[in-house]
């Protein structure tokens, strides 16, 4: 299980969590949110994600995400699927990655000024009513010594980017 992973609140200055209840089995869940050409028809948060090589180069599709790899993220903050609004462009490092179970990523260049981490952890749960589902747990983490200046109103932003982008897989999983 990936709870080594799971960020500690002690070791970053901003640590957000946001889950959500999928009537949906584990493994769609999985293949909808690492669809990553669809993102833009339904992921208000991560507008694009494009699977990136050791050297940052463009991978092509249906190569199965793998440690190592990176991610180049195109991010609305705040949350929208309007396609006007600019977008912010990270580029970070698949750190952890176990297909149907849970993708970790961050950027850590100068960990002492600026890092962040995050985890997305599916599990199976029992729904209320029967049936089993998939719990979706995000954990978004910004630390050193400018992540502890992360201003309140990007704090909130991204909060609501995460909240918004659970709540729109789960739409999206349990529609199809």
């Amino acid at each position: 299980m990936a709870h080594h992973l799971i960020p500690v609140e002690s070791d970053w200055p901003i640590l957000i969590r946001e889950s959500v209840t999928i009537a949906a089995p584990r493994d769609k869940v999985w293949d909808v949110f690492t669809d990553f050409t669809a993102y833009p028809e339904w992921n208000p948060h991560w507008r694009s994600c494009t699977l990136l090589d050791a050297k940052k180069n463009p991978l092509p599709a249906g190569i199965p995400i793998a440690t190592g790899h990176h991610l180049q993220l195109k991010i609305h903050l705040p949350p929208t699927l309007e396609d006007s609004v600019p977008t912010r462009t990270l580029t970070e490092l698949l750190s952890d990655v176990s297909l149907g179970s849970y993708i970790s990523w961050g950027a850590r260049r100068m960990p002492f000024l600026f890092r962040t981490s995050r985890l997305y952890l599916l599990t199976d749960v029992e729904l209320e009513g029967g049936g089993q589902g998939t719990k979706m747990e995000a954990f978004s983490a910004v630390g050193g010594v400018l992540g502890a200046l992360f201003p309140a109103r990007m704090q909130w932003d991204l909060r609501m980017g995460i909240k918004e982008m659970n709540e729109a897989l789960k739409t999206r999983c349990e529609q199809t």
